[in-house]
């Protein structure tokens, strides 16, 4: 088993109209003119080597750049890396074992389980919940945490080495390396948007 390893990408690109941001969501200000915000995009994958299992671990990440006061609508997103079963029998998957993402923390407030679905080796992102966050006074910062039971190595993507972010995943021994990148095998990721709801 390798060593534990973990990469982070948070993403915030204030841009000025829709028409260059699809991704953003616009008002009109008092003189008629768009406004866009971008929301802020916290994304997190965790590796502990070949076929590693996400039982009894963690993965948490601090969330930067919000504005105190604001409250935000936040969608919690989990990585589908053999999760395809459910949290209760009967067990769909066939292996007679739970697997789903045992929760959803965002500044100390559990949402719940969830129960992704998909295949074995869907090797992409599920809604799970959206709700609403209002960030405390002097507060421009909040910890998000999830955790998977049953989930394991199902999924291989790979990792710039020079960005250092992740990126074309696929199910196991189907991810061909390419020139500039490194095979990562990934058993569990998250990702947060936080979105001010003023303008959703």
């Amino acid at each position: 088993m390798g060593a534990i390893q973990q990469w982070y990408k948070q993403t915030e690109l204030p841009l000025p109209d829709s028409s260059f941001c699809n991704s953003c969501t616009c008002l009109a200000d008092e003189w008629g003119f768009e406004r866009c915000l971008p929301p802020i995009s916290a994304e997190r994958y965790w590796s502990n080597g070949l076929n590693a299992g996400t039982n009894g671990y963690d993965l948490t990440s601090t969330v930067t750049g919000l504005v105190p006061g604001v409250t935000y609508t936040v969608r919690m997103y989990a990585f589908r890396s053999d999760l395809d079963s459910s949290k209760d029998p009967p067990y769909p998957d066939g292996n007679g074992e739970a697997e789903y993402v045992s929760k959803f923390v965002v500044g100390g407030f559990d949402h719940g389980y969830c129960e992704p679905g998909g295949h074995w080796g869907s090797c992409d992102w599920h809604l799970c919940h959206t709700a609403t966050y209002t960030v405390p006074a002097g507060e421009t910062t909040v910890e998000v945490v999830t955790a998977a039971v049953g989930g394991s190595h199902d999924c291989d993507c790979l990792l710039d080495d020079v960005t250092q972010e992740i990126h074309s995943c696929g199910p196991q021994n189907s991810v061909s390396v390419t020139s500039g990148n490194t095979l990562q095998y990934i058993a569990m990721g998250h990702k947060f948007t936080f979105t001010d709801s003023r303008f959703e």
